[in-house]
């Protein structure tokens, strides 16, 4: 029986010592558990544990109850708008909207041309503006100025202005301009102009 044994041994001696090695290290792994609560907040590196390593029970016991809703915030500038369309003439100017600001906005549609014009009520050289202009597909270089009365944008076909412009004899406040035309027959005019909320 032991030459049995033996013969066996011999014959499997690699297969042997690799499960000897295997039982060993799984002791050796079974001894270096750690103790139960012997981890802490000293010993975790930063951003060790992610949320993806904690559990779906526990963050949900983590959320709190939704809190009351908030008063509601003041309102704000308010936006305006418009849309109109003009007959065509021989280049009268007409008023399509006014502002608080003292800017108003202008127009003009003639057999060969649209326009769009920003302007101060009061005739007054106070308009100052940051606009680009788009004519007829084209956008312009864009155009700052300072002290003038009426800003005129004018094309054959197209006119889009975005301008930024103040009444400087009105107050500090800058208003956005968003303003359209296209020439038809009869021409449109259409914008938005948004005020801001400093004065």
């Amino acid at each position: 029986m032991l030459g049995g044994i033996a013969a066996y041994v011999r014959r499997h001696h690699v297969a042997l010592l690799a499960l000897f090695v295997a039982l060993g290290g799984t002791a050796v792994a079974a001894g270096n558990v750690l103790p139960r609560n012997s981890v802490g907040t000293p010993q975790l590196q930063n951003g060790a544990v992610t949320k993806a390593k904690i559990a779906k029970r526990t963050l949900t016991s983590l959320r709190g109850l939704r809190g009351e809703k908030g008063p509601q915030g003041p309102a704000g500038p308010g936006a305006t708008s418009f849309s109109t369309t003009l007959a065509q003439d021989t280049g009268t100017v007409h008023v399509l909207t006014t502002t608080s600001a003292g800017i108003v906005v202008k127009a003009v549609c003639t057999a060969s041309r649209v326009e769009l014009q920003l302007a101060t009520v009061s005739g007054a050289a106070a308009l100052e503006h940051n606009s680009i202009v788009n004519k007829n597909g084209t956008l312009t270089t864009p155009s700052a100025a300072t002290g003038v009365a009426t800003f005129v944008a004018s094309a054959s076909n197209i006119v889009d202005l975005a301008s930024i412009a103040r009444n400087t004899a009105m107050g500090n406040a800058f208003w956005r301009f968003d303003l359209h035309s296209a020439h038809l027959s009869p021409c449109r005019f259409w914008g938005m102009i948004t005020p801001s909320s400093a004065g």
